[in-house]
């Protein structure tokens, strides 16, 4: 199941290789990783998408946001689909 997840941190070097660590001591793959900066702050977000179980990024996200540099972490809920009749 694809999980997606939001994260604003502090824009500073090193940040990335930290949250990156996080998914990799897990052995979970990251599909996708974009970083963008916060326009007029210090900060930047990052969209992490992979496709590892939500029990297992539950833990994920529990460390990321004992980083001291990682300000809020959003996991993107996905709305049950509708079944055709």
């Amino acid at each position: 199941m694809q999980q997606r997840v939001h994260v604003l941190v502090d824009n500073q070097p090193g940040v990335l290789a930290k949250v990156a660590a996080l998914y990799a001591e897990r052995g979970v793959n990251i599909d996708s990783f974009s970083v963008h900066p916060v326009q007029g702050s210090e900060l930047s977000r990052m969209l992490i998408v992979t496709s590892c179980e939500p029990d297992l990024l539950t833990g994920i996200l529990g460390e990321l946001e004992r980083l001291a540099e990682v300000l809020k972490v959003e996991r993107e809920r996905k709305e049950p689909e509708e079944q055709a009749d």
